[in-house]
């Protein structure tokens, strides 16, 4: 069967104090557009002309920013994972972010449908003095169909290295989602997320949105420790996650996020 295939290829440079673009390459269904946003730091948009994601799709990205360039990268909408015949469709994300540099990976939402199947993976090799921030929202079915996922395959790695050396795992590996009614894990709510910050000034951070979760009733767990900060969202309302993750990740930059994020 035809499979969708995507790839994009960004690299930034700073050289000069302004950010210049060195390099862009998308191929398949996998498109980049570059918003005028009036900032010194552009943002990236990626759309995926295929419309979603099943079995045996593939979708890469890589993003490389040298000597002290900045970007926010977003995705233009929802990502739909749909049924799948048994394949899982592979994203695989790869950043490698030079010295002074500072990138916001900011997907908007990953949305799980019924026998959806897909594995991620994002990597990330940084300098000592590079700031880091990636957000991953996942929704499992579609709240306002009454949808319920209950059989699929959703398989997240995040890998980060500063110099090569191996400074922060996750893994999010899940198949039985009967399993996650219990309050242990998730509660039963259909809407999640994964914040991380990887920053000089992250530990600081951590204190300052410590009264966000008293916006709505999104859940929300933090950690912080060596110049990283972790945090984990649970919503029982993918629109309450959305708007504490707005807020979080505003209240982190200073600065209102890209305007996909808000249409």
């Amino acid at each position: 069967m035809q499979r969708a295939c995507g790839r994009a290829a960004l690299a930034f440079d700073g050289f000069d104090g302004r950010n210049r673009l060195r390099h862009l390459h998308q191929s398949g269904c996998l498109k980049v557009m570059l918003p005028r946003n009036h900032s010194d730091i552009p943002d990236a948009v990626l759309i995926n002309t295929a419309g979603g994601l099943t079995g045996g799709d593939t979708l890469a990205t890589q993003v490389i920013l040298e000597n002290g360039a900045s970007l926010r990268l977003a995705t233009q909408t929802a990502e739909r994972i749909y049924k799948s015949t048994g394949d899982n469709a592979q994203v695989n994300i790869c950043f490698d972010l030079g010295e002074a540099c500072s990138l916001d990976w900011l997907a908007q939402e990953t949305i799980l449908f019924q026998k959806g199947r897909v594995r991620r993976r994002i990597s990330a090799n940084i300098a000592e003095d590079t700031s880091l921030l990636l957000v991953e929202p996942i929704v499992l079915g579609r709240l306002s169909m009454g949808e319920v996922v209950s059989t699929g395959h959703l398989h997240d790695t995040w890998r980060i290295f500063r110099d090569d050396r191996l400074i922060f795992a996750d893994d999010t590996k899940i198949e039985d989602f009967s399993g996650l009614k219990r309050s242990a894990s998730i509660g039963g709510s259909p809407a999640m997320a994964s914040l991380l910050l990887v920053d000089p000034m992250a530990e600081a951070m951590a204190k300052d949105i410590a009264d966000i979760d008293k916006l709505n009733t999104t859940e929300i767990g933090v950690s912080a420790w060596n110049g990283m900060m972790v945090m984990r969202f649970v919503a029982l309302n993918p629109l309450d996650l959305k708007n504490t993750l707005s807020t979080v990740i505003e209240t982190i930059r200073g600065r209102a996020l890209p305007r996909v994020w808000t249409m």
